[in-house]
């Protein structure tokens, strides 16, 4: 905790300091409307049969560096990294300028006339030759959530000035509107690998942050069938994840998204972590199939060019894992792979349950924090639960203005 707290402090501190406007707005692009979101397709290359290699075509695995000079996919990552650190530390430290900086980068993005982002992904995963983007483009802002809580933290900053909730209520109801009514929303919905997971992903995020309620529990409802039964084979194997060449990556990424619908989905009382389908998939079995190549590698028997690097996200899985399922297995595989792909500093111990923190205690319990903000906006996450860790932040926090 406390080298993750530090970390925490450590960047916060360098994000207060970065001059840069982080913007979609550049003056390179060569769009009328420069306020548009645009990205490169990312497995796409010159036609060599094609004058100019126009339009590109795809080669699955290998990615094309020319997506970098499209820079909206990182700065709008650059951006959501910053609020999400810049709001846990005005949480954790008590200080008003990491909120100030993270409420700036909030403007800058969805508000400020100047710099605002126009709420869609229309031109997200431009394949070169084509002159609208693509639905996979929406998976662009699977950061989307982390966003939205951080939002949650910083409105009760003296900062946060009157009308911004409803600037940003304006901005994401449009976006959520683009991204259940528009041609390539409707198509990235009925994708049924780790893109309709990320829709969903963002999809549930923006109902609960928005307190449709209703609406969010019936989308969760509907990923039992679209993610779960769609996407998996009754062993637990996400098939159209391994089929990819970077399967091992892949198949932990989309593991992940179905973790975050499964929160998101008890957060409005939708119980899908213990969801079976009457052919027995379940997202427990999904992870399960994962245990023993996490262990032994050698036991991955799909073409996995990019490697097992992707086990550091695993690492956070097994950890939720262990808090919702109460299964020692989980913690073992959990240790037995830490000290290969664990992050050194890692700050999602501060958005974790108190349990994630207790691994070694057997009788903790579980819970979540069903409480929604009692601000503007709800949190779709459930974020940072119980009285004993309240105490423990307080305590570190006065440890890190002694030192």
């Amino acid at each position: 905790m406390q080298h993750a707290l530090w970390y925490l402090k450590k960047a916060a501190n360098r994000y207060v300091e970065d001059g840069r406007i982080l913007t979609v707005v550049a003056p390179h692009k060569p769009e009328k409307d420069v306020h548009n979101y645009v990205s490169l397709a990312r497995y796409f290359w010159p036609d060599p049969s094609k004058p100019q290699g126009l339009p590109y075509m795809r080669i699955d695995g290998k990615v094309n560096p020319e997506i970098n000079t499209a820079p909206d996919y990182k700065v709008f990552r650059e951006m959501a990294k910053q609020v999400q650190y810049l709001s846990l530390a005005y949480f954790f430290f008590d200080d008003e300028k990491y909120a100030e900086k993270a409420i700036q980068r909030i403007r800058q993005w969805f508000i400020d006339p100047a710099t605002r982002m126009n709420p869609h992904l229309h031109y997200a995963s431009l394949i070169r030759g084509h002159d609208q983007g693509r639905a996979k483009g929406i998976i662009d802002f699977s950061p989307l959530p982390d966003v939205l809580d951080s939002i949650v933290l910083l409105q009760p900053s003296t900062s946060w000035k009157q009308g911004m909730s409803a600037d940003l209520r304006h901005w994401f109801t449009q976006y959520l509107n683009w991204l259940t009514t528009s041609p390539n929303g409707k198509e990235e919905s009925e994708a049924h690998n780790n893109h309709g997971t990320y829709y969903d992903v963002q999809r549930i995020a923006l109902h609960v942050f928005l307190n449709e309620t209703e609406t969010a529990q019936k989308a969760s409802k509907e990923a039992a069938d679209k993610r779960i039964i769609r996407q998996l084979r009754a062993d637990g194997e996400q098939f159209q994840e391994t089929a990819r060449p970077f399967s091992w990556f892949y198949s932990i990424y989309n593991l992940r998204g179905l973790f975050q619908i499964s929160h998101m989905a008890h957060h409005v009382g939708v119980d899908l972590f213990s969801y079976t389908s009457p052919d027995q998939k379940s997202i427990r079995r999904a992870l399960d199939y994962l245990l023993p190549a996490a262990i032994d590698e050698s036991k991955w028997k799909f073409n996995n060019t990019g490697g097992f690097d992707g086990s550091k996200y695993l690492v956070r899985l097994l950890e939720e894992a262990y808090a919702v399922y109460q299964d020692q297995d989980y913690l073992n595989v959990r240790l037995s792979i830490a000290d290969r792909y664990a992050p050194r500093y890692n700050i999602s111990r501060l958005t974790s349950p108190w349990q994630y923190s207790r691994m070694d205690a057997d009788n903790s319990t579980l819970r979540f924090n069903d409480n929604t903000s009692t601000a503007t906006f709800s949190s779709p996450t459930w974020f940072l639960s119980s009285s004993l860790w309240i105490i423990l932040t307080t305590f570190l926090f006065i440890l890190f203005q002694l030192l």
